[in-house]
């Protein structure tokens, strides 16, 4: 909400609507990661015992992180 009114008060051109999209993308791929984190932590509190996570949740989990950081820096630079 907050880089639709930024223009407004600023007296600022508008974020592309490539922009907005790649931030409402990376906090989509937030909350997953969010989520994902939240439910590891329920399950050791609920076991008491530490799991550890398969290659392939750590390789969507650093794609997923690789991906947003990509979109937040094409963004940072097209504006």
């Amino acid at each position: 909400m907050a880089a639709v009114i930024r223009p407004h008060v600023l007296n600022l051109r508008p974020l592309p609507k490539a922009a907005i999209k790649a931030f409402e993308e990376a906090v989509v791929q937030l909350a997953m990661i969010g989520r994902n984190l939240n439910q590891l932590a329920r399950r050791v509190n609920a076991e008491k015992v530490v799991a550890t996570p398969r290659r392939e949740d750590l390789a969507l989990f650093l794609k997923t992180c690789t991906t947003m950081v990509g979109n937040l820096k094409a963004v940072q630079e097209a504006n």
